[in-house]
């Protein structure tokens, strides 16, 4: 783990890896971002990853632009960088909040000169709600290098909902995998849970199967499983209903915001889910 101490209340980065997927080699760190060049585990690619929380001032963010250019080239190898940019590329990526020329050339300049690509974003068009769910804007985001956007052309480029901030969690998986059925798993949190002991016992009344042993345990497993995930639903139901609803609403208003503005009575359910959640 590597990270960049706040300044005051702003600010602050953090990188955290497996090492048993990425070796870290050296650090580079700002104010404004963390670089950690390493390499991924069993195939010895070269990766390098960036973490940025860019400044507000137009010049300061051509300025950071700068610096980070000048590191990439300094380790010509593949690169990722993401994070809070506080800039737009065109005028579609804001609403209700003003969109300033230069930045946004500065920093397509930027992304243009060290060759970088961008995933197209799934789930929002937005990743930043501010002013009462008034302006909206897509201000985080993930670069990458060619050579990582060839490796990985099936990536995905997510923005969760902005649930818990004004600024919703942004998502880059290089690669979707099916491992196949979810295994049989018991959480010892489970077991404390009212009602547990019953619904294994209720899932398995009337069950009889013959074969071989290894067979008859596996489907004793795959019906206690049944019974467990309508246990497990139910128990979601009354200990989450408020909060599921608060979410629900949240992400129907969210997708409205992308369209138009809320109304007085949205705006206020908007400000009421927020803090229910």
């Amino acid at each position: 783990m590597e990270y960049v101490g706040s300044v005051g209340l702003s600010g602050g980065l953090m990188c955290i890896w497996d090492p048993v997927l990425f070796e870290a080699i050296s650090v580079v760190k700002n104010t404004n971002f963390l670089v950690v060049v390493g390499k991924l585990k069993g195939s010895g690619l070269l990766l390098n990853i960036g973490n940025v929380y860019a400044p507000q001032l137009v010049r300061a963010k051509k300025d950071l632009w700068d610096e980070i250019a000048s590191i990439m080239e300094d380790h010509p190898s593949m690169w990722v960088v993401g994070g809070d940019f506080k800039a737009v590329r065109e005028p579609s990526e804001r609403r209700n909040s003003g969109f300033k020329n230069a930045c946004a050339s500065n920093f397509n300049s930027f992304i243009f000169n060290s060759g970088l690509l961008e995933y197209d974003m799934k789930g929002s068009r937005f990743t930043c709600i501010r002013g009462n769910g008034k302006k909206l804007s897509k201000i985080n985001r993930f670069l990458v290098c060619s050579d990582f956007f060839n490796r990985w052309p099936d990536a995905t480029f997510r923005a969760l909902p902005a649930s818990y901030s004004d600024h919703g969690p942004i998502l880059l998986v290089s690669q979707m995998r099916n491992f196949g059925a979810k295994p049989f798993r018991v959480f010892n949190s489970c077991l404390e849970k009212e009602g547990y002991n019953e619904a294994v016992e209720k899932s398995l009344e009337g069950f009889n199967v013959s074969g071989p042993p290894d067979y008859v345990l596996l489907q004793k497993f795959a019906t206690i499983r049944k019974g467990l995930k309508v246990w497990r639903d139910e128990m979601k139901k009354k200990e989450g209903e408020s909060s599921s609803r608060a979410l629900e609403e949240l992400e129907e208003l969210e997708k409205i915001m992308e369209s138009r503005d809320l109304t007085e009575e949205e705006e206020w359910s908007f400000l009421e889910n927020k803090k229910n959640y």
